[in-house]
């Protein structure tokens, strides 16, 4: 949260979990390969202020993708279970 008690939301591409020095509160995100969920986890709760939550979405007819992108999502649905 920011200084003015406001809700605040910030949405970005994949630069946004590299490149930005933020805490998020709270996170929610699509379902990427498993490098890409770490540096977006990265961003949550930074600094240990409260318990965050984590909601990321599974597209349930996703549009065509490479075999081995939808491989490493499902790589990545398994490790997180």
């Amino acid at each position: 949260s920011d200084l003015t008690g406001e809700t605040v939301y910030l949405v970005c591409t994949s630069a946004g979990e590299v490149g930005v020095d933020i805490s998020g509160d709270h996170l929610i995100c699509d379902l990427t390969p498993l490098d890409s969920m770490i540096q977006r986890f990265g961003r949550i709760n930074r600094r240990g202020d409260g318990a965050a939550l984590i909601d990321i979405f599974v597209e349930s007819n996703p549009d065509a993708k490479p075999e081995d992108f939808e491989n490493a999502r499902k790589a990545t649905i398994a490790a997180l279970s």
